[in-house]
């Protein structure tokens, strides 16, 4: 399942929170920082009331099955991974709202598409591969030593952003100027890196024994952890963009722990939103025009949606 790994993380930030069960990523690792700076005190957001999100659209996938987007490029395009039948595939949504299946073929039983960036390359994982693909043509990638990778995020840049199984663990890790980096917060069982920019600001979460938390990580190396939302029980940093606007899920205790979506900007905002009618909201991915998207669960019982929104007030930097 997309967005995030199903794990449900849950926020409240600055410029717009909701929340989110992340999805089908499971990372444990434990990663040696080596050079970095870690500025450990915790970021704790509240809300605020001046920026708001509003739902543009909702959507399936034509073939039927449950419907979880994950990227969204400044044309508008979508990306995301539906499930049917057990198996997960992934899905184009075009600006136009026409939509294309992806698979590499011969079609796989998992393939996540996770992120566009705006030359229209998808990212993702196939089987147990990471994955570029320009329209016409897949590349697979491997992280070094690796036996399973899947690639979240890329920016215009070529970097990238994912997760990658390393001698039996789940670590965090970017790929910028050709250059592997293991992203491992000090303590953590588990760390993803969900998001970059084209600044390569990077966003993700971990796991450790106190909770799910989400990690900053500026260009130059440096980390901010923990990030978290007041009265969560977890949160989710699924992608942030180039006016440092980051999408996310925070978990709430008052509604069973399920998510609010958010946007939020640090160091202190964040906007949490829900779509009408849902239980559950994850914000998976936001463009540089305040278009976000991610998915839903209604109050029906009739499945799992996608929706598309806009950011309001969200300013710049």
């Amino acid at each position: 399942m997309p967005c995030a790994q199903r794990a449900e993380i849950m926020l409240h930030f600055p410029v717009g929170l909701d929340t989110k069960k992340e999805m089908k990523r499971i990372f444990s690792g434990l990663f040696l920082l080596t050079g970095l700076c870690l500025l450990r005190a915790p970021l704790l957001f509240a809300q605020f009331s001046a920026p708001s999100v509003t739902i543009l659209t909702t959507f399936d996938v034509p073939t039927g099955g449950e419907t979880f987007p994950s990227g969204i490029n400044d044309a508008g395009d979508i990306v995301g991974s539906y499930l049917r039948f057990g198996n997960e595939f992934g899905f184009e949504r075009f600006a136009n709202g026409k939509f294309k299946i992806i698979g590499e073929p011969p079609p796989r039983s998992t393939t996540l598409a996770r992120g566009i960036n705006n030359l229209g390359i998808i990212c993702g994982m196939t089987g147990s591969e990471g994955f570029f693909y320009n329209g016409t043509a897949f590349t697979l990638y491997d992280a070094p030593d690796s036996t399973q990778t899947i690639i979240n995020k890329e920016n215009d840049l070529g970097d990238f952003v994912g997760s990658a199984t390393i001698n039996g663990v789940v670590v965090g890790f970017a790929n910028i100027a050709g250059q592997f980096i293991s992203l491992v917060i000090p303590g953590a069982t588990l760390t993803t890196a969900d998001g970059i920019n084209n600044r390569d600001e990077i966003v993700g979460r971990y796991y450790d024994a106190t909770g799910t938390y989400g990690f900053y990580r500026d260009p130059a190396g440096n980390l901010t952890y923990p990030i978290t939302v007041q009265n969560s029980s977890f949160v989710n940093l699924n992608s942030i963009n180039d006016r440092g606007e980051i999408a996310g899920d925070w978990a709430d205790p008052a509604i069973g722990g399920y998510c609010h979506g958010f946007i939020m900007r640090l160091p202190h905002h964040v906007v949490s939103f829900d779509v009408p009618g849902s239980y559950n909201t994850s914000a998976c991915d936001i463009n540089n025009l305040g278009e976000t998207t991610g998915y839903f669960y209604d109050f029906t019982g009739r499945g799992i949606h996608g929706f598309t929104g806009q950011l309001n007030q969200g300013g710049s930097r």
